[in-house]
């Protein structure tokens, strides 16, 4: 019995490292930014994990998120036209904004555009913000959040991108890890 066990426990940690393991998928669009890793979202009273893949080619983004297995469980795109979530059910969720989409489908306040240019570790230029340099890379205080982007390494034409960016506000808790940066010039 407990030789079972064990042997259970070994495959369910080497299913997890594969998931794990699945190459990022790069960039299809000139000009196109891609990031892959590990979000953690804590609530007062919850808390989800789980694998992302983000696009943004500066006109549309995309943000898949997937199981630590590598299944995709839901896929938010959104543009200056509105923003759309369809789940792995298959049901289609619209809005006029991705943060309107996210409050009515999950409750949640969070301010994707502003994400946008967060997770590169900059202010989003559509509302007032105050940066300042930290010893580990930049903290930015904008529209009630604390946002620090963390192990800033060189990206070329890019700068230098954030592989760490930990967002708060008013109980919501943000963790995100970048596990690899592509991008098309």
């Amino acid at each position: 019995m407990k030789r079972w066990l064990t042997g259970f426990w070994l495959l369910l940690a080497a299913l997890w490292l594969a998931g794990c393991a699945t190459p990022p998928a790069p960039p299809t669009r000139s000009g196109e930014l891609v990031a892959t890793g590990r979000v953690a979202l804590r609530l007062p009273n919850d808390s989800q994990i789980a694998n992302f893949t983000w696009r943004d080619d500066g006109n549309e983004a995309a943000l898949d998120l997937g199981t630590p297995l590598g299944q995709t469980v839901a896929r938010l795109t959104f543009d200056a036209q509105g923003a759309r979530l369809k789940d792995s059910s298959g049901t289609d969720t619209v809005a006029p904004s991705p943060e309107a989409l996210l409050q009515k489908r999950t409750g949640w306040q969070l301010p994707v555009q502003g994400m946008r240019w967060w997770l590169r570790g900059k202010p989003d230029p559509a509302t007032p913000a105050v940066v300042t340099p930290t010893a580990e890379g930049i903290h930015i205080s904008q529209n009630g959040w604390e946002i620090d982007a963390t192990d800033l390494r060189d990206a070329g034409r890019e700068g230098k991108l954030p592989w760490r960016i930990h967002a708060a506000q008013n109980g919501l808790d943000l963790k995100i890890v970048v596990s690899d940066w592509q991008w098309l010039p």
